[in-house]
This record gives C-alpha cells, sequence and structure tokens, in this order.
C-alpha cells in the first residue's frame, strides 16, 4: 500500500468513526474507548509509514512524525487493550492522541504550504484545542466527548481525503 493510499484509508476511517459516534450516542465506554484506540492506531500507524517512506521531507519532520505516529500508536492501543477504564482516563489518552496530532499538522501545514495545507493548520488548532477542553474539564460527559470527538474526526477525515485528493489531481496534471 502507498503513502497515498495509506493516507486516505486513514482519512476514511476518521470520517466513518467520526459519523458512527454521532449517529450512535448511547455508545458504552467499551465502544467509545475501542472506537477512539482505533483511530488513534490507524493515525499512529499512518505517521510512522509516512516518515520511513517519504524522501520530500527533511530528517528532523520525519523523525518528528515518527516519534508522535509511535506515541499516537500507543495511546490508541492503550484505549483498544483497556476498554473498561474511566471516562476521565479514556478522555485524557484521547485528548494526548489529538494533541500531539495536532501539533503534528500544525507543523506540517508551516512546513508543506503548497495544496491544502490550511486544512492541516485548521485541523491542527481544532485537534489542540480539543485536546486542552477535554484535558481541562476530564469528566466531561459521555455525550459531549461523543460530540466533541465524533465532529472532530469527520473534520480530520475530510481534510485528509481532501488533502490526498488534491494531490492525486495535481500529480495527475504534472504528469
Amino acid at each position: 500500500m502507498t503513502v497515498g493510499r495509506l493516507a486516505m484509508a486513514a482519512g476514511v476511517v476518521s470520517l466513518v468513526l467520526g459519523v458512527v459516534i454521532l449517529v450512535w450516542p448511547d455508545a458504552t465506554l467499551v465502544v467509545l474507548a475501542v472506537l477512539f484506540g482505533l483511530h488513534l492506531v490507524v493515525v499512529g500507524i499512518r505517521r510512522v509509514v509516512v516518515a520511513t517512506r517519504s524522501s520530500t521531507m527533511e530528517g528532523w519532520l520525519r523523525a518528528l512524525l515518527g516519534v508522535s505516529g509511535v506515541l499516537i500508536l500507543v495511546l490508541g492501543l492503550v484505549c483498544v487493550r483497556n476498554p473498561f477504564t474511566s471516562v476521565a482516563v479514556i478522555a485524557v489518552l484521547v485528548s494526548l492522541g489529538w494533541f500531539i496530532e495536532g501539533v503534528s499538522d500544525l507543523i506540517t501545514a508551516v512546513t508543506r504550504p503548497e495544496g491544502f495545507s490550511w486544512l492541516y493548520a485548521i485541523g491542527g488548532v481544532l485537534s489542540v484545542v480539543g485536546a486542552a477542553v477535554i484535558l481541562y474539564w476530564p469528566s466531561l460527559t459521555l455525550t459531549i466527548l461523543l460530540q466533541v470527538g465524533g465532529w472532530l474526526l469527520i473534520f480530520m477525515g475530510v481534510a485528509e481525503v481532501a488533502s490526498q485528493w488534491a494531490g492525486r489531481r495535481a500529480d495527475a496534471k504534472a504528469a
């Protein structure tokens, strides 16, 4: 699987999980933990693959992407492996994953201004703000966490798919 296809798959997974979370608001803690954990696992794997396969990124950016990918992947695995932990613990784990992802997206937007980098910037800001809100109020009700998380996943998924789609169109025009 190419990096572009993996990135597109990560975007689609984010979008689908966001819709599922919003449509299924009565989800149990276990389902919530597993869904958010799966999202973090997919995003973490994508970041590690991009970091190891990209030939266009500078070394420090690849290292940052790889380290953030591993951290996000580990946080996701903790959520999936231990879905019975409390809402506050799951909220903190998810928000840490979003914070790392948001900072990484902001760095990507600044260092790679071509294409739809503004989507990465908006997604990065939303991820960091969403993470900060959840960290500040870790005891948010499940409903609010579901709504915020669902909408954030939808936006991140749309941003990733749009960015990959634009990149493919640009590559096709250049060829």
